[in-house]
Formats: structure tokens, sequence, C-alpha cells
């Protein structure tokens, strides 16, 4: 009996290895893109960190994102950043 779950815990930790493979092929159909073709994109820093949100540019002062990316977060703190190549320079912010 103290086989099962020992069992059911590496069932379980090999479902979510293999499950973890297949995430990049969750995007059908899209296309190659380089970093040049898209310069209105940015990166958002929150407090001298990557966050997990991007913006558009839609002017020279505003950047369109998600409110779920700013939500309860202090705007002084926030930056958009242009992502640079190669990634090991110095972003430029906005």
């Amino acid at each position: 009996m103290a086989k099962l779950p020992v069992t059911l815990t590496i069932c379980i930790a090999f479902l979510n290895l293999s499950s973890a493979n297949k995430f990049g092929a969750r995007i059908r159909g899209g296309d190659e893109a380089k970093i040049e073709d898209y310069p209105y994109q940015v990166a958002l820093w929150y407090n001298g960190q990557w966050g997990k949100c991007g913006g558009s540019i839609i002017s020279p002062n505003w950047i369109l994102t998600a409110a779920h990316c700013v939500f309860l977060l202090h705007s002084a703190l926030l930056r958009g950043v242009i992502c640079t190549l190669p990634i090991s320079r110095p972003p430029s912010y906005i």
C-alpha cells in the first residue's frame, strides 16, 4: 500500500514534465520575426526588474499595455524598456 503514493507522485511528475515540453507548440501558424521588425514594442520593468508584460508605443509619451500588468503598481517605479541587441547592452528606457 505504501508503494501507491510513491507511484502516483512519480506519474504526476512525469505528466508535468511531458506537458512542459509541448508549451512551445501552442502557437500555430505563426511567422518568425526579428526584434528589429517591431520597434514600437517595449518590455515593462518594475522597480528595476523585468516584468512579464510588454506594451506598444502609441505616441511619444504613451505606452499601451494590459491593465493587469500595472494594477496596484506605483507608476514612478514603472519603466518601458526598448529591447536592445545584444541583450548584454544596457537597455534604453522610455
